[in-house]
């Protein structure tokens, strides 16, 4: 094979390559100016547009920020919407949505229960997240994973949307934006 055929090739291999790179940047989000990778967000109008055939929230314990157990059917019970989120701090699509959950808790906290529940890591790295972020919505733990195992929980971040009758009116998988946190809270309100 002569070398301008061997070169031919590596260049479209090569241009293959960085072709692949750029749409599969594509689907998971776009750089920013700070250079980090903001995640793409699905099409969340059409998901939460699709709510019929609600389920029952599955109840589990997890320990509260003063290691109390409480359970989820504890907060079902007093008849507020509940906003159930998944998260690590260790997660970059966690930790993106962080200060929407926060700022929509400040205005909404009264009226919703927020849950943010932190799995796949020591309770204290969690807790110590929170403070550092000063962010002011309540933080549980799955520290017996009880709540990953229940509700199959396989990636995060993942939130769930629960009406004041304790059925799940949304569940999202990914980053949320702060549009798709309000319209999801619009839903269960």
């Amino acid at each position: 094979m002569s070398n301008k055929i061997k070169l031919g090739i590596m260049i479209g291999a090569f241009l293959t390559v960085i072709a692949a790179a750029i749409i599969t940047l594509g689907f998971l989000g776009k750089v920013n100016s700070d250079g980090k990778l903001t995640p793409a967000e699905p099409d969340y109008e059409r998901i939460l547009a699709n709510s019929e055939n609600l389920e029952k929230a599955i109840d589990f314990s997890m320990t509260d920020s003063s290691g109390k157990t409480v359970s989820l059917n504890e907060f079902i019970l007093q008849g507020k919407p509940i906003v159930l989120n998944f998260w690590a701090s260790w997660c970059p699509p966690c930790t993106h949505e962080m200060p929407y959950f926060d700022k929509v808790f400040l205005e909404k906290g009264g009226e919703v229960q927020f849950i943010m529940l932190n799995l796949a890591e020591p309770p204290h790295i969690g807790a110590d997240f929170v403070k550092k972020n000063n962010f002011s919505f309540p933080v549980f733990f799955d520290t017996n994973e009880e709540g990953a195992y229940l509700y199959r929980i396989t990636a995060i971040p993942l939130t769930l949307f629960i009406n004041k009758d304790g059925y799940i009116a949304q569940k999202i998988p990914g980053s949320l934006s702060e549009n798709t946190l309000r319209a999801g809270i619009e839903l269960i309100l």
